[in-house]
């Protein structure tokens, strides 16, 4: 190790230099501002993020098969990609959205990644919301997301619904209907 990253829980991990600024110009430039370290020392990057999730996506940096990733939840996922977003590591972040991630808790996500500006990744999850967005009740994510998201995830639902009739009533009649429309 030649750097030691400081999570602003206090947790410690001692990394390369070249990994972290491989996977993100964020770092790189964070980690070339440092001052040089005293003698014996290796210098401290001090960061914004939780340890647990740092620890998370530090290991997938690393060229090795990451063993947390199965094990974490949609909350987790969406700041982990938040984190990867706000960090420029955009390989990462494209791994993560298509490699790993399925969306197991589509309002929850949508709402949480709404709530972040992730509105791709907002996007996914809302192709997987299948029941009325009403009975998912209120999350704690809507308290401080703009209704924007909302209106139109039930925009989205209602057109959604609209053409779900349009197809079945047509197909009923043995009309052809193009979906495009």
């Amino acid at each position: 190790a030649d750097i030691i990253c400081n999570t602003r829980d206090g947790t410690k991990f001692h990394t390369h230099k070249i990994i972290l600024s491989t996977a993100s110009p964020v770092l790189h430039a964070k980690i070339m501002a440092l001052p040089a370290p005293a003698p014996g020392t290796l210098p401290v990057l001090d960061l914004e993020f939780p340890g647990r999730l740092f620890g998370i996506l530090l290991e997938l940096c690393y060229p090795v098969e990451c063993s947390s990733i199965g094990n974490l939840s949609a909350h987790d996922i969406v700041y982990i990609l938040h984190y990867a977003r706000r960090l420029q590591m955009n390989a990462l972040f494209t791994k993560l959205r298509y490699g790993f991630y399925r969306v197991t808790e589509p309002f929850f996500t949508y709402m949480l990644a709404s709530s972040l500006g992730l509105h791709d990744v907002a996007e996914d999850a809302a192709q997987f919301l299948h029941a009325d967005p009403f009975t998912y009740g209120c999350t704690p994510e809507m308290e401080t997301l703009p209704a924007l998201p909302y209106h139109k995830l039930l925009v989205n639902r209602r057109e959604s619904l609209a053409l779900a009739t349009k197809i079945t009533s047509t197909a009923e009649k043995g009309i052809c209907v193009d979906s495009s429309d």
